[in-house]
């Protein structure tokens, strides 16, 4: 895929610039591994790594400072030092930290801020490694700094879909796209946007019933309509709300939660419940914000559901977090928990339950939850969770 190029070619473990906790970092490129000392610093805006078991999602990255050297005629990437950071640290530097890690400065005076701190050269940043040797800066004729925001991230409004076969058939499926390629909606839309908020892919728009999912098994996870005992699946009804999931998340069948008796994850991405008031597209990305969660227990095994509003959404600036739901929207939290709980009811099915007495968790949990199923999702990308599952990882 295009855009996980980064996730194939970089290990962050991570830098935590904005409270002063350095972890060391291992870096890989397309070269191999580089040993020589390192020169990397990432700026914390609030944004989930897509590589990182320590930082929290309060203490995010998105904007990148890297340096490379020539080697053997080529452009490697290299390591972080210590040293370099510790300078950083050890000066007054105040303003310009806060301006590193604020929204509002652009990539390229971030760029510049931060090269200045480190008294490096902040003439003609660069913005990858193909760019024209000409128009890179040197530094001491060996290093070359670049900066490049989010680049693994694709602009909302760039995504569209595509299908392939007849809807309503076994063989339809539908391709996310970005620019006109297809991307995969479960690995190559990122997580997390630099305002804070979390995409969404919807699955099943709100007020329809075809049972619709990203195929986490086939090549690129295009959406397709669940099969079970040969027949295309329905909702008895029409669900109510957006419904969807969280890229690069995943509820682990092997990781158990000790607060909910031990049971484990379902083998897919995080599940959302978007509560806006306008129908999304199928196949579309959103982005929401985090209001709750639900932690429904369907045949045996966890399935988180997240309660979501799009941003974008009249309601949303007075939607924060679950007790704003309730004042807000009052009865709609009830409705999701008992929709979801007896959807199957008709078909001859046991009732879900829920954990946490059936009781929503409030926002902070829910973000936790995201946090959790992410690392989980790292952890089988990365290959550190063996992939027994055949799940298609690209």
């Amino acid at each position: 895929m295009a855009h996980s190029v980064l996730a194939q070619q970089t290990l962050l473990k991570s830098i935590s610039v904005g409270t002063g906790s350095v972890h060391k970092a291992t870096t890989l490129s397309k070269h191999g591994s580089v040993s020589t000392p390192t020169k990397v610093v990432r700026a914390i805006s609030g944004l989930a790594p897509r590589h990182s078991k320590h930082a929290s999602l309060d203490s995010a990255v998105d904007l990148s400072f890297r340096l490379y050297k020539h080697e053997s005629g080529s452009l490697n990437r290299v390591n972080l030092t210590d040293q370099l950071l510790e300078k950083a640290f050890s000066q007054n530097n105040d303003t310009i930290w806060e301006n590193v890690q604020s929204p509002k400065i652009s990539a390229v005076n971030k760029s510049q801020q931060l090269a200045e701190l480190l008294d490096l050269p902040t003439d003609g940043l660069s913005a990858d490694p193909s760019t024209p040797k000409g128009q890179q800066t040197s530094y001491n004729g060996v290093y070359i700094l670049q900066h490049r925001q989010d680049a693994d991230a694709p602009k909302m409004s760039r995504f569209g879909t595509r299908e392939q076969g007849e809807a309503n058939t076994k063989e339809y499926r539908q391709f996310v796209q970005h620019e006109g390629k297809d991307v995969s909606a479960w690995h190559d839309i990122p997580l997390q946007n630099e305002d804070g908020s979390f995409n969404f892919v919807c699955e099943i728009p709100k007020e329809t019933s075809a049972k619709m999912e990203v195929a986490t098994k086939e090549e690129s996870n295009p959406l397709k309509q669940d099969i079970k005992k040969d027949k295309l699946r329905f909702y008895p009804y029409n669900i109510h709300w957006n419904y969807g999931m969280l890229p690069q998340t995943w509820e682990d069948p092997e990781h158990k939660s000790d607060e909910l008796g031990g049971i484990a994850g379902d083998n897919d991405p995080v599940d959302v419940v978007e509560i806006g008031t306008t129908q999304c597209q199928q196949g579309g990305v959103y982005k929401v914000k985090p209001l709750g969660a639900y932690a429904m227990i369907d045949d045996g095994e966890l399935d988180w559901k997240i309660v979501c509003i799009r941003t974008d959404d009249p309601k949303a600036d007075v939607l924060n977090d679950i007790e704003d739901v309730e004042r807000e929207m009052p009865g709609e939290l009830e409705k999701v928990m008992i929709w979801f709980r007896d959807y199957k009811i008709p078909d001859g099915k046991p009732a879900n339950a829920y954990g946490y007495d059936s009781r929503p968790m409030n926002s902070d949990f829910a973000k936790m939850v995201i946090g959790e199923t992410h690392e989980l999702y790292n952890n089988l990308k990365e290959g550190k969770r063996e992939n027994n599952g055949a799940l298609a990882l690209s």
